[in-house]
């Protein structure tokens, strides 16, 4: 990774003015450590009057019914093609 050497300047105060004259960045090299990215899936956005499941975030059996699915979510029942 290539980044730069901090730079410090003794300054005295009240400074006049608004020049700090020329400030040579000096390069610096250095090697990243591990890094590690995660993240959490949204179960549930709600978008004005929409609200979108995220049916990864639920789990269920390979072979589940869409029902079983919607059974997790949280405040909805269904049954015979009736969901509330």
């Amino acid at each position: 990774m290539l980044g730069y050497r901090v730079i410090y300047k003794n300054l005295n105060l009240p400074f006049e003015g608004n020049d700090l004259g020329t400030l040579v960045m000096r390069e610096m090299q250095f090697t990243l450590k591990e890094t590690e990215i995660s993240a959490e899936r949204i179960p549930i956005l709600i978008k004005k009057d929409t609200i979108e499941y995220n049916a990864q975030s639920y789990k269920t059996k390979p072979d589940a019914a869409a029902e079983e699915l919607f059974e997790k979510t949280s405040g909805c029942t269904g049954g015979q093609g009736r969901e509330t």
